[in-house]
């Protein structure tokens, strides 16, 4: 079955399989502190989460004391991926280290990924070989079968490269990222 690029799914609750999830741990050195988009039942097990009930994008994500906690996110689809995003961006520059699950169209030509995936925190991309099958709530009946027709990357910011290496590799193929620079069209680097 052919899908056109504009497929639009029923839901935004695409959980990340297990394995993944225990993968993320790994290199968080066995918790994931903070899940800003995560379904009530905590599938990812973090000590604080937030759902689309109580809106991740509006709450606080670090901790107090300047303690620069780490953060697991697989953004939600539709119109709150860029909003979230955009947090993401701003908390992996604040160096936190992070890892986001980013099971959408892998273009590195979108806007989108030069405004809040390359900055200048990001360590490593793994892209996906193959597509994930995500996980969908018990009770969900919207129709998805948690198929996803589009590439993924797993994006690790303010971590040990050798550690996401060594963890996402079993995914795809690991790119360490160094010393991102950005450029504007017709302009040049300094």
């Amino acid at each position: 079955m052919r899908y056109s690029a504009r497929h639009e799914c029923k839901s935004v609750e695409w959980w990340t399989p297990m394995p993944i999830i225990e993968s993320v741990r790994t290199v968080f050195g066995g918790v994931i502190e903070l899940d800003p988009a995560t379904h009530p039942s905590n599938p990812t097990l973090a000590q604080k989460f937030y759902t689309q009930q109580n809106d991740g994008l509006v709450q606080p994500w670090e901790w107090p004391n300047d303690y620069r906690n780490n953060i697991f996110c697989n953004p939600p689809y539709g119109p709150q991926l860029r909003p979230f995003l955009s947090r993401i961006a701003q908390y992996a520059l604040r160096g936190h280290p992070m890892i986001v699950v980013l099971p959408v169209t892998a273009r590195y030509d979108q806007d989108y990924w030069h405004e809040c995936v390359f900055n200048k925190n990001v360590v490593a991309i793994c892209f996906v070989r193959g597509r994930i099958s995500f996980d969908k709530p018990l009770l969900s009946d919207d129709g998805d079968n948690g198929n996803n027709i589009y590439p993924t990357s797993i994006i690790g910011y303010n971590v040990l490269w050798s550690k996401f290496s060594q963890e996402m590799s079993k995914y795809g193929v690991v790119l360490k990222i160094g010393d991102v620079k950005h450029r504007q069209i017709g302009k040049s680097n300094p």
